[in-house]
C-alpha cells in the first residue's frame, strides 16, 4: 500500500529503498509508538556527522517505550 508512495518520495530525495530490519511490537496497540520511535532512532543516526556509509540502519533492538515518548511529549 505504501510503496508507491515511498518511491516517489525516495526519488524526489535521490535516495533509493532498502529493506531495514526492525524490532517488532509485542501487542496490538503500540504500532504508533513503534512508529515514532523508529522514525526518530533513523533520523538521528542519518544526522550524525560523518556517518559510515556501510553503518547499518537496521532497527533490531528498537524499543518502544510509550510512558519515555509521552514524557518527551510533554516537554514540548
Amino acid at each position: 500500500y505504501h510503496r508507491p508512495i515511498a518511491t516517489e518520495f525516495a526519488a524526489r530525495l535521490g535516495a533509493s529503498l532498502r529493506p531495514v530490519r526492525m524490532a517488532k511490537q509485542h501487542n496490538g496497540y503500540d504500532c504508533g509508538v513503534f512508529m515514532l520511535e523508529a522514525t526518530r532512532e533513523l533520523a538521528r543516526r542519518l544526522a550524525q556527522e560523518p556517518r559510515l556509509r556501510r553503518e547499518s540502519l537496521h532497527l533490531d533492538n528498537l524499543v518502544a517505550d510509550r510512558q519515555a515518548l509521552q514524557e518527551r511529549l510533554a516537554r514540548i
